[in-house]
């Protein structure tokens, strides 16, 4: 069987946590996989065609969580998908908040399109929006468990996952909504971030990297589409010219890292 991974992962932690998962696999059991097959639908262009699975596939499909959810620039791309009832695992990671209800979202998402979901996980990677929060993650403990996890997945073969047995609910819930002090929810959409043009030195990164093919570089890059707050441009500036500075942005990574800071553990779901 082919092993097929699939992720969209901005700041390229939900891919460091689907190659790990895909790399303990194949070196459990080297016969058992005909070879690997990364598939990265972060670029825009790459979610321009549907994705079609043979029943011999053995798929994790990673993505990050974004306000307790699936990001909703995917659903409706996720929805062309065709399984053809290839095994599947359901991989999420999130920033050491809560999952929420995102990988109940993805598993019966991809059961809906008729994968053989067979086992669902949800790991932690660095928040996006901080430099602390889950600094460094995933880290060597988070390997130890992507290890086990895989090693639990050929353990058990391809017995369907009851999914309602995993932590979440169905029907989800709406998106999570920042609030400030006072229980007011934050005006979060029209926030984009901002480019230092005195630093930028036009390189082209932020735009190439930006899922939603929101910036464009002349003479300096500047933001002219729709920000989803994955913050790919900010990660990935190899001068530090891309950053939020708008307030409620700022209350709410505060926030987080102070309410937020205790450790959280993966798990996952058979």
């Amino acid at each position: 069987m082919q092993l097929k991974c699939v992720y969209f992962s901005p700041t390229e932690r939900t891919k460091t946590v689907v190659r790990e998962i895909a790399d303990r696999l194949v070196r459990a059991q080297p016969n058992l996989f005909e070879n690997v097959v990364y598939c990265d639908i972060t670029p825009k262009p790459r979610r321009n065609s549907a994705l079609s699975f043979e029943p011999s596939d053995y798929v994790i499909f990673g993505l990050p969580v974004y306000a307790g959810r699936v990001p909703n620039v995917l659903l409706s791309f996720l929805e062309t998908m065709t399984g053809n009832s290839a095994a599947a695992v359901a991989v999420v990671t999130y920033g050491n908040r809560h999952f929420d209800d995102a990988l109940i979202e993805l598993s019966d998402l991809l059961r809906r399109k008729n994968f053989n979901v067979i086992g669902a996980g949800a790991f932690i990677g660095q928040h996006s929006f901080s430099k602390t929060l889950a600094a460094g993650r995933p880290d060597q403990q988070d390997l130890l468990a992507l290890d086990a996890f895989a090693l639990d997945l050929l353990a058990k073969g391809q017995v369907p996952l009851v999914i309602e047995s995993i932590e979440g609910s169905l029907p989800v819930r709406p998106y999570y909504r920042p609030r400030n002090a006072a229980g007011e929810p934050m005006p979060f959409k029209g926030i984009k971030p901002v480019i230092d043009t005195t630093a930028c030195t036009a390189c082209g990164i932020c735009a190439a990297r930006c899922p939603m093919g929101s910036l464009t570089v002349e003479g300096h890059a500047s933001v002219t589409g729709a920000c989803i707050k994955c913050c790919s441009c900010v990660v990935h500036c190899p001068v530090n010219a891309v950053r939020f500075d708008d307030p409620y942005f700022e209350e709410h990574r505060l926030d987080l890292e102070k309410t937020y800071a205790k450790r959280k553990d993966p798990v996952w779901f058979l």
